[in-house]
């Protein structure tokens, strides 16, 4: 299956603003930054990826995104909620209602089954029910469907991050943020994965922001983010390209650039 623009309309409500982002760490008396004034905006049902090499801030962005750490500078607004405006308590119900996430860390509870880790989400809410078909649907996809009973412990590591990634997905966020979520799957259970992000951002009108090292996992994106040594060197139209290798080409030709651009779009 050939990927296509997830968005077709450069004029969607804008849902995620980032505006000048940046995060420095402390370590010992020496202040690293790990992410430098970046700011991009991305529209309902809009698909974003996120390339760099590792080291480059894709992982800190993405958890800034989330509102999992504080940025240093800068700003982050979903829906219009700007998350430096709430509390922690607030926080982390916008982001259990509003956000899905899937880390490197995938944090399955150890005595649950595949089921009942993907539809945890669901039972977190007040009111929450479960949604037995639609997690059925969702491990399908993903090639878990025989494995719904067993626990994480019984699973490979390609294995857990797929059900973290339906876990993410099981309560329609209008935010999905994944960092690396293709890593252990093989290249058929990647284009499923990828299909599937296509069809929940134009859907259900979910903005997607995916880091990524691959080029052939950009490719299915709307837009693709290249960021060096934390700092925004571009932002590249998928249209723009026909083939992994261009792309891929186009990321080497920018990380070799002798500075950043710093200008955001």
């Amino acid at each position: 299956m050939n990927p296509t623009p997830a968005s077709e309309s450069p004029t969607a409500p804008e849902h995620l603003v980032v505006g000048g982002l940046g995060k420095t760490f402390r370590q010992g008396s020496v202040e690293v930054p790990a992410l430098v004034d970046v700011g991009f905006r991305a529209g309902r049902g809009e698909f974003v990826a996120v390339m760099g090499a590792s080291g480059s801030g894709k992982s800190t962005l993405l958890h800034l995104l989330g509102g999992l750490i504080e940025p240093t500078t800068g700003s982050v607004s979903i829906a219009g909620q700007d998350l430096g405006a709430l509390d922690d308590r607030r926080l982390t119900l916008f982001r259990r209602r509003h956000l899905g996430l899937v880390f490197q860390a995938y944090n399955l509870v150890p005595t649950l089954t595949v089921e009942d880790n993907v539809q945890l989400p669901l039972l977190m809410e007040r009111h929450g029910r479960l949604q037995p078909e639609k997690c059925a649907a969702l491990l399908e996809m993903l090639g878990l469907a025989t494995r719904r009973r067993h626990r994480p412990d019984q699973l490979s590591g390609g294995e857990q991050q797929r059900v973290a990634i339906a876990r993410a997905l099981i309560h329609d966020p209008s935010l999905l943020l994944a960092d690396e979520p293709t890593g252990n799957l093989d290249s058929g259970n990647r284009e499923r994965f990828c299909s599937r992000l296509q069809e929940l951002a134009a859907a259900q009108r979910c903005t997607v922001v995916l880091a990524t090292h691959d080029p052939v996992v950009a490719m299915w994106s709307d837009r693709v983010l290249l960021l060096r040594d934390g700092h925004l060197m571009a932002v590249l139209d998928r249209r723009e390209f026909t083939s992994p290798a261009a792309l891929g080409a186009r990321f080497h030709e920018l990380l070799d650039a002798a500075t950043p651009s710093g200008a955001a779009p």
